[in-house]
């Protein structure tokens, strides 16, 4: 952390206390500054757009086989967490076969595909300061492809909703784009108990949302299809329970 001396100036010795080292020089001669967020080199894979979500659990085997790494990782299709999997492995910019493998729990084969790729340099923490650290970033599509998927931007999927998950513990009432909150038009729906209807997923149920201006409209697999505002930040609807 930065300090602050007195009158509130910097010191050239106070900035260079709080900097570290990674290699190379900065402004004035003082350590290039670095961040610290977690990296790891490896390939990661965003299932979203390719599995059911009404499927059940699922498990992903992602595998390079020329780094001798192969990790499966479970999830369900419709919880809160994201259907995603990822293995660490030892990576450089040399095209690598990227191979994975989705079952469900009944053992059948849910999604098979393999690519050939180069793997990016990936430095979050600044240039020079993660070294030869290297990524393979895919996301799968439902007719059998992983194509190259930019980290930072939020999947979407051929009519450009995204995807979310509904609270349904105390009915329906609330939604989120992972920014901004929105309330249902009409107020909660629930089964007259303070409880989703018994045809909706508890306590989530994971589908896809449309947003236009300060609307957004969730759907999905069940068919169901409602309406929510957004409402200011400061009036934030508050959790059930």
């Amino acid at each position: 952390m930065l300090t602050r001396p007195l009158a509130g100036v910097l010191t050239a010795a106070a900035v260079a206390g709080a900097l570290t080292a990674c290699g190379g020089s900065g402004p004035f001669g003082l350590p290039q500054a670095c961040t610290a967020i977690g990296s790891s080199e490896g390939v990661d894979v965003d299932f979203t757009t390719a599995l059911p979500f009404e499927g059940g659990d699922y498990f992903a085997e992602v595998s390079v086989p020329s780094a001798s790494a192969s990790r499966t990782i479970g999830f369900a299709g419709n919880d809160e967490y994201n259907l995603y999997s990822r293995v660490e492995a030892d990576l450089d910019d040399e095209p690598t076969r990227v191979a994975v493998r989705v079952t469900t729990e009944r053992g059948e084969v849910a999604y098979q595909a393999s690519t050939t790729i180069t793997p990016q340099l990936f430095q979050p923490n600044g240039a020079g300061c993660d070294g030869d650290n290297y990524r393979i970033s895919l996301r799968a599509t439902r007719d059998g492809q992983l194509l190259p998927r930019d980290p930072d931007e939020v999947t979407t999927d051929d009519l450009g909703r995204i995807s979310v998950v509904v609270p349904t513990g105390c009915g329906i009432s609330e939604a989120t784009d992972g920014y901004s909150s929105y309330e249902r038009v009409g107020g909660v729906l629930s089964d007259g108990a303070g409880h989703a209807p018994a045809d909706w997923n508890t306590p989530y149920q994971r589908g896809w949302a449309a947003i236009d201006g300060d609307t957004l409209t969730f759907s999905d697999e069940r068919g169901h299809r409602e309406t929510f505002r957004r409402v200011p930040d400061n009036q934030a609807p508050a959790p059930c329970g």
